[in-house]
């Protein structure tokens, strides 16, 4: 088994936390979707705080992946609906 670290991109330098062993970079790339999904589940307004940004990497700093999510919102939401005027 190798071991990994999750961390996101406020993480400075290399990697920080326990390391979390899996059989393959394809196990640990599942788990940090599933990892991710759940963050976002407990804490959602992380999405408009800042672009979420979480790497996978090695005990060496190395980036195996990147997830990044990002919420855009449309200008249409600040603008407020005029009357209609009458024809």
């Amino acid at each position: 088994m190798s071991q990994y670290y999750f961390r996101t991109a406020n993480d400075a330098g290399g990697p920080s936390g326990d390391p979390l062993e899996f059989e393959s970079a394809e196990n640990a790339r599942r788990q940090a979707v599933l990892f991710v999904s759940e963050m976002l589940r407990e804490r959602p307004d992380m999405v408009w705080d800042g672009d979420v940004r979480f790497d996978v990497t090695t005990e060496e700093g190395l980036i195996l992946f990147t997830i990044m999510v990002v919420g855009v919102q449309s200008p249409a939401v600040s603008i407020r609906p005029q009357p209609l005027l009458p024809s």
